[in-house]
């Protein structure tokens, strides 16, 4: 999540949209008084690179940022974490519970943590993609938190069995003002950045890439049943926004 005064723009973040390039580079406008939310510290280093803002007015507490920005100085130094684990066994930089605003953060999530106001009066942003590859990505990230052998099929429908992540995104109250489309990224942030009157493109990074260790895409590694189930899942997504079927 990503909150420009200046601009009034909020950036809400949905999974496997290839949202926190776009965040990373939303970041390089921010200064001390707006809101950027941690990432996970890999993606925090190629922020940190890419010259964005280092998170700030995150946390219910000055004390969990001044820790943050303590940790992630050592893992620049000295490549250590601190012992806060996530699933898989990878290292994080903070603890969620100390978290006011967080990595995808929903809108009904800001609303209830007190930001209802800034929720409701700033240019409301988010991402979306063809529900087939966000599915496909989010199978690949399984895999990876895994690191084991299991067959990207199983992985699928692992992750076709989750709720849908980014329907809080795309249908909350409010609903955003604008919607990046994956399919259509450079367009789409032309747009924003004519808005912004600040080229988004020339600061967006390459991030996660790794996780994939295959590029075919959903109409090679998707069955005609999970196509059957994600169409059932993501209906409104496909509705809303025209994706083929």
């Amino acid at each position: 999540m990503i909150f420009l005064r200046g601009p009034n723009l909020l950036f809400i973040k949905p999974h496997k949209t290839a949202s926190t390039s776009v965040e990373i580079a939303l970041s390089c406008l921010a200064d001390d008084g707006d809101i950027v939310t941690p990432l996970i510290p890999e993606d925090e280093l190629t922020r940190f690179h890419a010259g964005g803002h280092l998170p700030v007015n995150w946390a219910w507490l000055k004390s969990g940022e001044r820790r943050y920005l303590r940790d992630f100085a050592r893992l620049r130094t000295e490549g250590k974490l601190p012992r806060r684990l996530l699933p898989g066994g990878r290292g994080k930089l903070y603890s969620k519970a100390e978290a006011r605003f967080f990595n995808h953060i929903t809108p009904a999530e800001i609303d209830r943590r007190g930001g209802g106001d800034m929720l409701r009066g700033a240019y409301l942003v988010s991402m979306v993609r063809h529900p087939f590859e966000q599915v496909v990505s989010r199978a690949w990230h399984h895999k990876a938190l895994a690191r084991g052998d299991e067959p990207i099929a199983a992985m699928i429908d692992l992750a076709i069995a989750e709720p849908s992540p980014n329907l809080p995104y795309l249908f909350s109250d409010p609903k955003p003002a604008f919607v990046i489309r994956y399919e259509n990224m450079a367009e789409d942030l032309g747009h924003l950045s004519g808005r912004l009157n600040f080229d988004l493109a020339a600061h967006l990074p390459v991030t996660k890439g790794a996780n994939r260790s295959s590029r075919a895409g959903a109409a090679d590694l998707l069955s005609a049943a999970q196509k059957t189930r994600i169409l059932t899942r993501d209906g409104a997504i496909f509705d809303a926004f025209g994706y083929s079927r």
